[in-house]
Formats: structure tokens, sequence, C-alpha cells
């Protein structure tokens, strides 16, 4: 990992452990997970439960995303809240919001809505993936998908 990978790393973990609902072996693999998502494109449970020498199961990992995905938005706000307070106040700040539509086909996928494509002026099943930015100095310093 280069410096600013560790950097970030370390600030993640300093989040995680506020937040107060994680045990250490939690933190530990949710930094581990978050390390395969950047590092391989073709991101599995599996490999990460083997990449961490049995050190945790497939199951734990598992059971680790979904713990977190119930306070992902208590994490989220405490990273918007600390970087927001770090900037000084002289700055002018850009919000930049975008959407955009990821088509899908199958019989039944979780999740998916039919949106209406004004450009093409058809209807499809799609997620809507909206993400955010916040830019200052022309630095994006906080992205949301």
């Amino acid at each position: 990992m280069t410096a600013l990978n560790q950097d970030f790393q370390v600030y993640f973990e300093n989040v995680l452990k506020k937040v107060g609902v994680f045990s250490r072996m939690q933190i530990e693999a949710l930094l581990l997970v978050l390390m395969e998502l950047v590092i391989d494109p073709r991101f599995s449970i599996k490999r990460t439960a083997e990449k961490s020498g049995g050190k945790f199961t497939r199951k734990f990992l598992t059971q680790t995303v979904k713990h977190y995905g119930r306070y992902q938005e208590k994490v989220r706000e405490l990273l918007l809240v600390d970087i927001l307070s770090e900037l000084p106040r002289d700055k002018r700040l850009v919000l930049s919001v975008d959407d955009t539509l990821v088509k899908k086909r199958g019989k039944i996928i979780h999740g998916i809505s039919r949106w209406y494509d004004h450009c093409l002026k058809t209807a499809y099943r799609a997620f809507c993936i909206v993400d955010l930015a916040l830019v200052v100095d022309g630095k994006a310093i906080l992205v949301m998908l």
C-alpha cells in the first residue's frame, strides 16, 4: 500500500472505532475487505477469506459486511462531519451531483425500478446510481455513491 492508502486506512479505522458498534475483529475484517475492493477488480468474499490466512471465514466476512450495512449511514455521517469540520471557512465549496442509469435484464433482479430515459425516449429497468462530489480548490475531497 502507498502512504496515502495507509493514511486513509488509519483514518477509516478511527472512524469505525468512533461509531462504537464494531468489534476489533470486525474492524480488521472491514479494512481487509476495503483493501481487497481497491486492489482486486474481481472481488469475492471467498478470495478475501483465503487471503486472510484463516483469520476470517467467509461467513464472518459476510456477516460483518451486513453489519456494516446497517450502520453505514452513521459511518457516512461521521466522515462528512469530520471532513467538513477540517475545511477552512474562507474556501469556496462546489457540490456536484449526477445520476446514472445502469440497465439490467433478467427475470428477477432485486432493487431495480422502471426508469424513463428522456434522451432515448424509452423506459427500461435499471438501477439509478447517484453520486455526489464535494470539490474545494479544484480537488474532490469527498465522493459518495
